[in-house]
């Protein structure tokens, strides 16, 4: 951070001094000469100092060796994404329900990332206490969300659809 203060205040220093030199030069031909050499003297004082950076150590995040960091902290925000669509599904679940007044006792959703790196339901589960609410809630559930949903009412599994 020194650095930059340094870089900043000698590129002041040189445009103020090229500015008081341009504004005492003496009128004609040598005042567009000597403009152009302190032109070119404010972008060496800017530029001149880019030379000393290590840009190896500017790109080394971009290394190989260095990935694992940005796909710990990746695997981590599809993670929460995956729990988040998942609680959003099952949300919606239980909303449709509510609406079609039909009871139930838990909904579960099942989610994970598959093999090219999208979200993927896997499984919809609708506990219900009763056959006849067990198949109304099938019929709902699959026509509001478009996918198959899986059914136990009384201890048993049966998948409808």
């Amino acid at each position: 951070m020194n650095a930059l203060r340094l870089w900043c205040g000698g590129v002041c220093a040189a445009a103020i001094a090229a500015a008081v030199i341009g504004f005492l030069a003496p009128r004609g031909n040598l005042r567009h000469t000597l403009r152009t050499v302190l032109v070119l003297f404010t972008l060496c004082a800017l530029l001149l100092p880019l030379g000393s950076i290590p840009f190896s150590e500017l790109f080394s995040a971009l290394e190989p060796e260095n990935f694992g960091a940005a796909e710990d902290y990746s695997k981590r925000i599809l993670g929460d994404f995956t729990k988040t669509a998942a609680e959003n599904l099952r949300n919606l679940a239980e909303k449709t329900l509510i609406e079609k007044g039909i009871p139930y006792r838990k909904i579960e959703v099942a989610a994970d990332i598959d093999a090219e790196g999208c979200i993927e339901i896997k499984q919809i589960l609708l506990v219900s206490g009763d056959p006849e609410s067990a198949l109304l809630g099938e019929a709902a559930l699959s026509e509001t969300l478009g996918i198959p949903v899986e059914v136990t009412y009384e201890g048993e599994a049966s998948q409808f659809s």
